[in-house]
């Protein structure tokens, strides 16, 4: 049987899924110091699809799932507040969609910093 890490490497690159201990403990913090959960995976995806399979993965396994941005919130919004599940980083989703000069509007991805 094929575990859910096996899984979710199928719907990313292998580098971008990490489940180590360094990594998954970074992944737990920010200012707040309360309600730090330790996610099971954390896992980077580069577009809507691949966020989509996560989705359906994580539905079809009862998984918890977290989304992060920039994971500067102080107060707990991106981090989980329970051990356990997938934290989905947006970083690689960086991109720049449009500008409108006119207006000073930019429409971009979740993980532009």
């Amino acid at each position: 049987m094929t575990s859910i890490l096996e899984k979710l490497q199928s719907v990313v690159s292998e580098q971008f899924v990490k489940n180590d201990v360094y990594t998954r403990h970074a992944y737990s913090r920010n200012v707040d110091p309360v309600l730090q959960g330790v996610p099971d995976y954390v896992i980077r995806p580069k577009d809507a699809r691949e966020i989509a399979e996560i989705m359906k993965l994580a539905n079809e396994q009862d998984v918890p799932v977290v989304v992060r941005g920039g994971g500067d919130c102080e107060f707990g919004g991106s981090k989980p507040v329970k051990d356990g599940g997938i934290l989905i980083d947006m970083k690689r989703m960086d991109g720049i969609i449009e500008i409108d000069q006119d207006n000073l509007i930019a429409t971009v991805e979740a993980g532009i910093s």
